[in-house]
Parts: C-alpha cells; sequence; structure tokens
C-alpha cells in the first residue's frame, strides 16, 4: 500500500498542475446534501430560510438593516495604473450608467445571498450603438437575478468547481441551463467549495425553529384560557360501538375544532334520556360544555420568546437591536461599542460582492471586447462603518499633548478616515481652529457619555 502512495506521489509531482482532491461538499445528482439538518437541504431548505426572514420579525429586522446600511454604500470604479488617461475607467462607468437595471437594483438581489446562503445572476450583453454610446463595443444590457427558489440543480465539474447551473420556469416548467462563464455566481463563503455558501441565518434556525412552536403553543393557550377546554358528552354506545365510528368521528371535530369566534356555534341533538318509569328526564343524551382554566399559569412565556429572539440577533451580531426594550437598559458606550462590530462585519459582504464584480464580471466583459487586461478597472465599495470623531479627537488630541505637530501627513491620514478627498499632491493641514473644533467635540460626547452611564446606576 505503501509503495502506492509513494509512486502516486511521484507521478503527481510531474502532473503538479493537475487538480487531484476536491472540496469535499456532499452532493447527489447535482444536489448539496451537506447540512447534518436534512431540512436544512436543497429546496426545502430554500423554503425554510424564506420562511425565516419574511415571517420571524426580528430576523427581517436585522436583514433590513444589513441591506440597508449596505445598499447605502457608493461605489467607484478606480482606473488601473496603466489607464493613464482613464479611457477604460469611463467605459466602464458608462456601461454601469447603461443597464436596465442600474447597479444599486442588482446590489439588491444580489443580498438575497444573506438568507439564502448564494446568489446566481444571468449577464446578458448588448452592442453599444445608440445616441449616447456609439463606440462598437460590447456592453451590459443587464444583470438578470435567478431566484433561489426556481433553481433545480447544479452542474459539477470533476473537481467540484460550478460549469453551471439548471433552472425550472415557475410557470411552464422549462428547465434550462445557466452556463458559469455568462452568469455571477455570490455566495457568502466558499468553505469546502460549496456553491450555496451559507446562510447567515443557519445559527438562528434552532432559536427559530422553538420560538416558532412557542408562539404556537402560546396562542393556543391564550385561545383555551379565554374560552375554556371544550367537552363533549355522548352516550356510551357511541364511543363502544365500532358501527358509530363515523358518529364518534363527528363528535371528536367538533370538540377539537370548536372556537368561540364569529362563526362559533354547534347543532347538537336535543334528545334526553328516559328514565326507569319511562318518563323523559332532564339528562340530554349529547351535551357540551366549556371547562374554564382554575387559574394563571406559573410559566412566563416571555421571558423564553425574548431570550430567543436575542439569540437570533446575536448569531449576527445584531443583538444591540435588543438594547432599550423589553425594560432592559444599557450604556452609550456599550451600544457604541456593539454597533461598531456588527457595522465592521457586514463590510466583509462588500468584499465578497466586489470580488465577483472584479474577478467575473470585467474580466468577462474585456474578454467579449478583446481588450487588454492590465488597463482593467477595478470596482471599489465604500466604507459602511463611519469613522469614530471621538477616536480621532483622542488620538489628536494625545498627539498634541506630547508635542508631536499636525503635520501634512496625518492631516491627510485624518481627511482619509473622515472619506474628505483631496486632490492629488495636494497637502492640507488641519487648522489649529479645526483641531480644536474636534477636540472639544470629544470632550462633550465624553462627558454626555459619562452622564448617560450615571443616570444607568
Amino acid at each position: 500500500m505503501s509503495e502506492k502512495v509513494k509512486k502516486k506521489t511521484r507521478r503527481g509531482r510531474r502532473g503538479h498542475k493537475t487538480e487531484l482532491g476536491t472540496g469535499g461538499v456532499v452532493t447527489s445528482g447535482g444536489l448539496i446534501r451537506d447540512s447534518f439538518l436534512t431540512q436544512l437541504n436543497g429546496a426545502n431548505g430554500r423554503k425554510v430560510y424564506r420562511e425565516m426572514a419574511e415571517n420571524d420579525a426580528t430576523i427581517g429586522a436585522v436583514l433590513t438593516a444589513i441591506q440597508n446600511l449596505l445598499l447605502g454604500v457608493e461605489w467607484e470604479v478606480v482606473s488601473s495604473e496603466l489607464d493613464t488617461d482613464e479611457k477604460e475607467k469611463e467605459f466602464v462607468e458608462s456601461v454601469l450608467k447603461d443597464m436596465d437595471y442600474d447597479l444599486d437594483d442588482v446590489n439588491r438581489n444580489v443580498l438575497t445571498m444573506l438568507p439564502f446562503g448564494w446568489s446566481w445572476h444571468e449577464v446578458v450583453y448588448k452592442m453599444r450603438r445608440d445616441n449616447i454610446n456609439d463606440d462598437g463595443r460590447f456592453g451590459i444590457k443587464r444583470i438578470a437575478h435567478r431566484a433561489q427558489e426556481t433553481i433545480e440543480r447544479w452542474d459539477f465539474a470533476d473537481n467540484g468547481d460550478v460549469n453551471g447551473l439548471y433552472q425550472r420556469h415557475p410557470d411552464t416548467g422549462k428547465v434550462i441551463y445557466l452556463p458559469k462563464h455568462k452568469s455571477l455566481h455570490f455566495r457568502t463563503t466558499i468553505v469546502k467549495n460549496n456553491p450555496e455558501g451559507r446562510s447567515v441565518l443557519r445559527n438562528a434556525y434552532t432559536s427559530y425553529y422553538y420560538l416558532k412552536n412557542l408562539q404556537e403553543i402560546e396562542s393556543i393557550a391564550i385561545e383555551r384560557e379565554m374560552t375554556g377546554v371544550p367537552v363533549v358528552s355522548v352516550p356510551n354506545e357511541i364511543l363502544s360501538d365500532p358501527a358509530n365510528a363515523a358518529i364518534k368521528n363527528i363528535y371528536t371535530s367538533m370538540a377539537r375544532d370548536l372556537n368561540a369566534n364569529q362563526q362559533g356555534g354547534l347543532v347538537i341533538p336535543s334528545d334526553t334520556y328516559i328514565d326507569d318509569a319511562g318518563k323523559v328526564s332532564n339528562v340530554k343524551k349529547v351535551d357540551v360544555k366549556l371547562i374554564a382554566s382554575a387559574g394563571t399559569r406559573s410559566i412566563d412565556t416571555n421571558v423564553s420568546i425574548q431570550r430567543y429572539q436575542g439569540d437570533m440577533s446575536r448569531s449576527v451580531l445584531a443583538d444591540f437591536l435588543n438594547l432599550g426594550g423589553n425594560g432592559d437598559r444599557g450604556s452609550f458606550a456599550l451600544s457604541s461599542s456593539k454597533v461598531d462590530l456588527f457595522l465592521r462585519s457586514i463590510e466583509g459582504y462588500l468584499s465578497i460582492m466586489a470580488s465577483v464584480y472584479n474577478k467575473q464580471l470585467l474580466p468577462a466583459l474585456w474578454a467579449l471586447n478583446n481588450l487588454d487586461v492590465n488597463t482593467m478597472p477595478k470596482l471599489v465599495p465604500g466604507k459602511v462603518a463611519p469613522a469614530n470623531l471621538v477616536e480621532l479627537g483622542n488620538y489628536l488630541e494625545k498627539l498634541k499633548n506630547v508635542g508631536i505637530p499636525i503635520d501634512n501627513e496625518i492631516a491627510n491620514l485624518s481627511r482619509k478616515a473622515l472619506e474628505i478627498n483631496t486632490e492629488a499632491g495636494e497637502d492640507v493641514t488641519l487648522s489649529q481652529e479645526k483641531e480644536e473644533e474636534i477636540v472639544d467635540s470629544n470632550d462633550e460626547e465624553t462627558k454626555e457619555n459619562e452622564e448617560d452611564d450615571n443616570s444607568q446606576g
């Protein structure tokens, strides 16, 4: 056995360009079977994640916060060093403006990768021959999203890479093949080379599952507390005689489905029993009663519900949304640090989006137009997390206290942190007045934070 391994190793050295292994994701017939929770695999998993995103208030708030923050970021086309006249930069800018859907609309669909873990978009090209752009080059007509729920299966290469996928038309049922070279494939992670990435809601699933069931139980309990538990009394022969099984099922359904709503009501026989003397008694053969609750329950479901909601928001570092609610109070410093961590964490999704645009979209456009790849620009997103003026003020104040002057380099670094554009080659120094203004704002905000912390005590 060891000799065979050694021989394979030597052959591998000669063919070092050949990929031997695979990412390790479990597949079957083009379907992903990698989750140990089978209900989260394939089409059923996509159904679960859509339900979580659209039905739960906490998850909906978290996703809305992430999406709106990412959609508020400005994207910039940055030219290559060899594109000295910025001709190709202007070309990309005009292509993005000339699409049927602008980049914000495209990104809105791209962010469906958050609940599902991935998103797929077909790129439709066109010739630029109109009154605005008539350079004879290929442009982009649209970057069309292909809904995750319509994807039937993946087309894998031998090494586990994706060649494309098959989509089933939701109306006609026709199966359409979408090749990778004509598409953009976004995913939250490339672990195991899984084409379906990993949903940001995956860690929240267990809490969502128990919360959903707990809310249903709570609703049933409230209904029973308000209306009582229905009890239907019927003659013994109905319960014991198999010939009366159909009648028994009718009364069983009556007890189960009885509700005191707008359409609540029953029709039951009015027959009464005959006593031993042969006279009609007052005891009805069929009777219905509502047994009211004997008292209040000792279990406070609000505590459990709030815990599960907190777990779901915490799974995506958005637990700051719970501060101030449910009677909780937290200091400004605590909320500020949580928000800052959340903002910095979601910036990673911008890097994923930029990587796909720069490694899939632009190279394909360049190849189609037979352009020099060395002149290809890049799409660069802005920052989600704003500059912390308090930290910047502390930094400048400490520099001043130890006698370090605010020179051009420090001033320009400060301007960069504040996202203030500076003309190329221009050195800008913070004036003494501006420096004191930042320091003063820092002192005022620090004082407000101390007052806030004292009020919490």
